[in-house]
């Protein structure tokens, strides 16, 4: 045992600051704190308890309340374990004691004037009853608060805004997060440094150090001794040392918990299986992504649920097969928001587990309530009503309208006497359009993006207003990847879930000028650069904050590839080689492989070794085998598609999922079971009309055998009756759970 009381312990803090004998020692701390704003000379202890005054009111009881020789009052606070809204608390501390002193009989003998104008002196004497001395808050942490800078000690004072001056100096309160203090006492050359040193290591010597000389620490070190205290608070020191050993122990737990609990989920945005060097791409170097894979578990038969975007991300978020629900096609970006706010998402699971959750970039989910988006006002219902904290979207793609960001429901920048209108079903405003002015287009549409151009863009929809909340294309990936850098690094003390959308792969491609040019494969290979630099930020932060063993990184696309997706930018021209879908038939919008299986990245250094995992896996497994990760018992109804495979997802084993279900752009649906795909018979067009891939749709059952036949080209139904008959009846049931 120590041969010191523990400063943070509720009675070890009274008896060295808190006491008659401490006081000169309290004087000492708080001269050292106030150096060359204010000097004491002497203080009083006061009543610590400020009652309520009615049942409605709250009381408080203070850990130290003084009043100095001058007439400021000192407010000192000992908080050993952080609680939400500490910050709020420490203002209503001080708000109190300021409230206090206006309420002093002395003050309510002024008389108030009947008349100001004609009653000068009364105005003068009325006005004095407001003349506040200075109250000092001072709250010692022994832990970080999120809401303050990452340093030990915090000044507040009421500044203007703009210049920085003082307004009022008679509102202090002082900060003091120990866990930032890190000097060793070698490097401690103050008084100031030396007492914040003892106070935080006190607790585990068993003799004060040679180089603490000052005579302030003789005093200190008699006071402290636990073998000098009294039967009866050695008695109230023990049971305090054992509550905090035992908060301790449950913090430490809860941050070990907390640390293996950190995830962040990067998803992109019609990225192809072969669009990765790491997948086996020579074409196009993608370093950043390449080590992700290095570092942990490489999938080579992940599927997303759906070959399009909106269903795919609905999928993933959920835990539920899109097709189960009406309206969960490609949204338009006025869309009302597509994911039910009862349904309860991955963000509300894993915020029931203790997250802090947000999602940044694409979106493309819809926002609002049903009839239409109105971007103008508060934004509700939105990401944050269905399990994220904060959000900072791309409504819904870079080729539609609106093309602005949204930030907690608000659209960032907008002017309010420039109102945005948008429609999908006509012309709004006056603003120009590809189809009327295609002098002004500076990227060509080759089909179907013709309507009100933006940066010299036509978009898919109307739109009018909203000038200066207009994104610039070429800073997209910037913004994105900066707002999830930030997110991370203001949660990097607690267990937090980002869901981040990239865009960059999607149409329209337009690179940063760092990358354009740079591929040589023309636009589309120079934003595959600009999505390895982005996952290479994000690694590169996990890194600097010292928190990347720790935190699950999941990277994967929502769908396959396409390559003409409605612009002229040579994408087909400048492949030069380059094999986006792999060996594989169809991509974005297909039935056919290359429509669902994606690029899947699992990295975990703690927890995950290295290894390619072959086994059958989809992203909607991804929702129940975290809850499994985190024994979070899902709530009733969640995730009713989700199927725990934790181990395979950490690539402990290889264990096949039963089946895989992937949706075309039609909605057609097929299944694959061990080697065996399966799509059922459909109606839907066999092309897409603009993009002219290939869906899968045909009128007659397909069977591929993907183990001798991963490229489908040969249809082996009418050779395996029994297997066309079991997949399909399994199908069936599947639906109709």
């Amino acid at each position: 045992m120590s041969k010191y009381v523990n400063p943070f312990t509720d009675i070890g803090f009274k008896i060295i600051f808190g006491q008659p004998a401490s006081k000169n020692l309290l004087i000492t701390l708080l001269n050292e704190l106030l150096a060359g704003e204010h000097h004491i000379t002497e203080l009083t202890f006061l009543d610590k308890e400020d009652h309520a005054d009615n049942v409605s009111d709250k009381g408080i009881i203070y850990d130290l309340y003084c009043r100095t020789a001058s007439g400021e009052y000192i407010i000192v606070e000992m908080q050993n374990r952080w609680h939400s809204n500490f910050l709020d608390r420490t203002l209503y501390y001080v708000c109190r004691a300021v409230s206090r002193q206006i309420e002093s009989p002395s003050s309510k003998e002024v008389p108030v004037p009947e008349d100001p104008m004609t009653a000068r002196e009364p105005l003068v004497s009325y006005g004095k009853q407001y003349r506040l001395p200075t109250i000092y808050g001072i709250f010692l942490m022994n832990f970080k608060e999120e809401n303050l800078e990452a340093k030990f000690r915090t000044d507040t004072v009421l500044s203007d805004r703009d210049t920085g001056k003082i307004v009022n100096p008679h509102l202090r309160q002082i900060y003091l997060q120990f866990p930032y203090f890190t000097k060793d006492l070698s490097d401690c050359h103050t008084l100031y440094d030396k007492l914040i040193y003892a106070l935080k290591n006190m607790s585990n010597w068993n003799r004060m150090p040679d180089a603490l000389k000052e005579q302030v620490f003789e005093h200190l070190a008699r006071l402290v001794a636990v073998a000098d205290l009294s039967e009866e608070n050695r008695i109230a020191y023990d049971k305090a040392l054992d509550r905090y050993r035992v908060n301790q122990i449950v913090e430490e737990d809860e941050r070990r918990k907390n640390e293996e609990m950190r995830r962040k989920a990067a998803e992109e945005d019609d990225l192809g299986i072969g669009d990765l060097s790491c997948y086996g791409a020579t074409k196009v170097s993608t370093p950043n992504i390449d080590r992700l894979a290095g570092q942990g578990v490489q999938f080579t038969n992940a599927y997303a649920t759906s070959a399009t975007s909106t269903p795919s991300r609905f999928g993933l978020l959920t835990g539920m097969y899109p097709w189960r629900q009406e309206n969960t096609g490609i949204a338009p970006g006025n869309s009302e928001l597509i994911i039910d706010t009862t349904c309860i998402t991955m963000a509300d699971m894993l915020k029931d587990a203790g997250y802090a959750t947000g999602a940044v970039g694409k979106w493309h989910l819809g926002l609002g309530p049903k009839g239409g988006t109105d971007f103008n006002n508060r934004i509700t219902p939105n990401a944050q009503s269905i399990g994220f904290d904060y959000e900072f979207i791309i409504p819904a793609t870079v080729d539609r309208v609106p093309c602005v960001f949204v930030e907690n429901g608000h659209v960032v920048g907008l002017d309010p006497n420039d109102p945005i209108t948008v429609s999908y079903d006509h012309k709004v405003g006056d603003w120009p359009t590809g189809e009327e002015n295609p002098e002004l287009v500076t990227l060509k549409p080759s089909q179907g993006h013709n309507n009100t151009i933006i940066n010299g863009i036509p978009r898919i929809g109307w739109m009018t207003g909203g000038k200066s909340a207009l994104w610039k294309d070429e800073d997209i990936a910037d913004i994105i990847t900066n707002k999830a850098k930030n997110f991370i690094a203001s949660h990097q003390e607690e267990p937090f879930f980002l869901y981040m959308g990239t865009q960059d792969v999607h149409v329209p491609r337009i690179p940063h000028p760092r990358f354009a040019g740079k591929s040589g494969l023309g636009t589309r290979g120079d934003v595959i650069l600009q999505l390895d630099w982005t996952i290479g930020e994000i690694m590169h932060t996990l890194d600097s904050l010292h928190i990347a063993d720790n935190t699950i990184l999941i990277f994967t696309s929502d769908n396959g590839p396409v390559i003409d997706d409605g612009y002229q930018d040579q994408a087909y021209e400048l492949l030069n080689g380059h094999t986006p879908m792999g060996i594989y038939r169809g991509g974005k919008y297909s039935a056919y492989e290359a429509g669902t299986r994606v690029p899947f990245i699992v990295r975990w250094p703690a927890r995950v070794k290295p290894n390619k995992q072959q086994a059958l896996f989809s992203q909607i497994d991804v929702y129940a085998s975290l809850a499994s990760l985190l024994d979070q018992p899902l709530r009733k109804g969640a995730a009713p598609d989700s199927q725990e495979h934790l181990n395979v997802l950490l690539g402990k084993n290889n264990t096949n999922r039963e089946y895989v279900v992937q949706q075309n752009l039609n909605n057609t649906l097929a299944i694959i079971k061990s080697q065996w795909k399966y799509i059922e018979p459909s109606d839907g067009p066999a092309i897409e009309y603009w993009t002219k891939m290939e869906l899968g749709n045909d009128k007659q059952p397909q069977l591929y055998d993907l183990s001798s036949d991963p490229s489908e080209k040969t249809n082996v139904s009418k050779q395996y009756p029994d297997i066309v008959k079991e997949l399909s009846e399994l199908l069936e049931s599947v639906k109709e759970k």
